[in-house]
């Protein structure tokens, strides 16, 4: 995938940098569904993240949100831009719950226009199912109205049947991605939901496959080539490189009509392209007498050379190794000495 975004992940602030241990190829930001000065009774609760491609060819900005429930990033390429929000909604049960609602909304609602111009992708788990007449169904119906955003289940291309249940007996679709017009009319490929056996959580993961055009940072071993090395340069090969040099130059043409010219604003195209010729062909002397006369760079061999061994590491070592033996020596039987 190119882009996953986590609900309830359950770390504190201080335990977001092992977002980094899913996938070495990926890059995140996330946050933290509590304070670190909370004293949690039972298992830690909420926080979100998002991960990229660290290979994807765009410019990633992560944005700051003043809220526990929410994180969000900005993708731009030379062809699209693409605001990205996952959220953890609250589940309905008082006013409380309804206020973060609409107050979660009214925060993704100023990202929005924060950036213009930009496609819009809200994903996570709303706990809100639009089959069921609940407050914030409402809410959510409404605010995509407003907004211009469409769920992901109203495209023809989704096949979502279910991500949440409960002991397998109660379904709901309570995980959603709302995408803005352009992004829901033209580029939704297929929308559907992995029912993993292994899944020990009882929301399904939503896939969301995009025709968007992304590019990568292809990776290529790295080509030796050899240059002139001055440093392995012997007097002999000074020399030598004296000697053809000289006999490079002294085989130019010398454009004397050119340079005995005395006019400071010369327009002679004749004189200009004499005089860079000249220049020129004196580089390419210079260039040719050291390739053929001068030692070259090689490439490096890999060494079992550890930088810093001899002089720092190595001492130690042998401190280490004598004060092991005389460690061991002093529980041999014959140095006891009773009691």
């Amino acid at each position: 995938m190119d882009l996953l975004l986590l609900q309830e992940h359950w770390l504190a602030e201080s335990q977001l940098n092992s977002l980094a241990n899913i996938d070495s190829h990926m890059v995140s930001c996330g946050v933290s569904g509590f304070d670190n000065s909370d004293v949690l009774a039972g298992r830690p609760y909420g926080g979100c993240a998002i991960l990229w491609r660290s290979d994807l060819m765009a410019n990633v900005t992560r944005l700051t949100v003043d809220s526990k429930r929410l994180c969000a990033v900005h993708i731009s390429t030379d062809k699209w831009k693409l605001l990205i929000v996952n959220v953890y909604m609250p589940y309905e049960n008082d006013d409380e719950s309804n206020d973060e609602f609409v107050q979660l909304l009214s925060l993704i609602e100023n990202l929005i226009y924060t950036y213009p111009g930009s496609h819009v992708l809200v994903g996570g788990d709303f706990n809100v199912d639009f089959n069921r007449d609940w407050v914030h169904t409402a809410l959510l119906d409404s605010f995509c109205d407003n907004i211009g955003l469409s769920p992901i289940i109203r495209h023809l291309n989704s096949n979502i049947d279910y991500t949440y249940n409960f002991n397998m007996t109660r379904f709901s679709i309570l995980d959603h991605f709302l995408l803005s017009g352009t992004l829901f009319a033209a580029s939704v490929m297929s929308a559907s939901v992995v029912h993993d056996v292994d899944n020990t959580s009882d929301h399904d993961p939503l896939v969301l496959n995009l025709l968007l055009d992304a590019r990568y940072i292809g990776l290529s071993n790295r080509v030796f080539t050899p240059h002139v090395s001055w440093a392995k340069a012997s007097d002999y090969d000074l020399n030598n490189y004296k000697t053809s040099l000289s006999n490079r130059l002294s085989a130019i043409s010398i454009p004397y009509a050119a340079l005995l010219c005395r006019d400071l604003r010369c327009q002679n195209c004749a004189h200009h392209n004499a005089m860079h010729q000249y220049l020129d062909a004196i580089s390419e002397a210079c260039l040719t007498a050291g390739e053929d006369s001068l030692p070259h760079t090689s490439a490096r061999c890999p060494s079992s050379c550890i930088p810093g061994w001899s002089e720092r590491v190595e001492p130690l070592r042998k401190k280490i190794i004598v004060l092991a033996w005389s460690v061991e020596g002093l529980w041999e039987p014959s140095h006891w000495c009773g009691g």
